[in-house]
């Protein structure tokens, strides 16, 4: 944390100054904290003090209000909308991170499931796309996927070259082991089938349980989400000596090809 602060007080008096050199005075008499040590300490003493984050951020900004905030960092922290109802008659587009990463969080912390967030977070207004996305994201991993009448028609608008790889990715690192029903289901190709279900035969796959998020006063979770071991297990079964043979098996038995790519 330290070394943030020191680069934030040397780097301060070159924002403006596009300074195109290595050769300068580290510190000067105009060297000062800003914004950016301001936030990164309120961030600390969250964490030390288990305090509520958004809290935190005002209180700080409040406490400094002169550090040079960015405009749309400034608007926020001045407005105590910390709801999306709440921000949403107020939002203007923004497309910086500023002013649409902290509303796409708070459209999860908000929401009641993966539709939930999405549609928190096109509500604002704002670069409903990238916000979407990256609501969707947080979404799709605390809740354990999304929902089957969601996923089919996606996986279906893409092209094959994207599908292909989004559903290999989500077999070897998410959603358990091989991908779900829907995901096979007249939408990937019959190679990826016979992969996917030759990695999966007699194992378990597991199922997230319904979650939506703990929240303390209202404003996001408070601790890590449930695990999912039956995922864990069957996707250390898939890399493990055997689990590959059996998809090695299963692929030369059915003709797929020589090996189980992906697995």
């Amino acid at each position: 944390m330290l070394g943030a602060i020191a680069g934030d007080v040397i780097g301060s008096v070159h924002e403006w100054a596009r300074t195109k050199t290595k050769h300068f005075p580290l510190l000067t008499a105009r060297s000062r904290f800003t914004d950016d040590t301001v936030l990164t300490v309120a961030v600390a003493d969250c964490l030390l003090q288990g305090r509520d984050y958004v809290d935190g951020l005002h209180d700080y900004f409040h406490a400094y209000p002169d550090a040079g905030y960015g405009g749309s960092f400034g608007r926020w922290a001045n407005s105590r909308h910390r709801t999306i109802d709440g921000l949403r008659p107020m939002y203007a587009f923004d497309v910086s991170c500023q002013g649409s990463v902290p509303p796409s969080i708070m459209a999860f912390l908000e929401s009641t499931g993966y539709e939930d967030a999405v549609r928190n977070a096109v509500s604002p207004g704002g670069d409903a796309d990238t916000m979407a996305c990256i609501a969707g994201a947080i979404a799709e991993a605390f809740y354990g996927g999304v929902p089957e009448a969601i996923a089919a028609p996606v996986l279906a608008a893409l092209d094959e070259r994207l599908r292909s790889v989004v559903i290999e990715f989500r077999g070897r690192f998410g959603a358990g082991a091989c991908a779900p029903p829907f995901e096979l289901a007249g939408v990937a190709s019959e190679a990826w089938t016979r992969k996917s279900f030759a990695c999966c035969t007699s194992k378990t796959r597991g199922t997230a349980p319904e979650r939506r998020p703990v929240v303390q006063g209202g404003r996001g979770p408070t601790r890590t989400p449930t695990s999912w071991t039956e995922s864990a297990r069957v996707r250390r079964w898939v890399s493990s000596p055997a689990g590959r043979g059996s998809a090695r098996a299963e692929s030369a038995r059915t003709g797929s090809g020589s090996s189980a790519r992906g697995v």
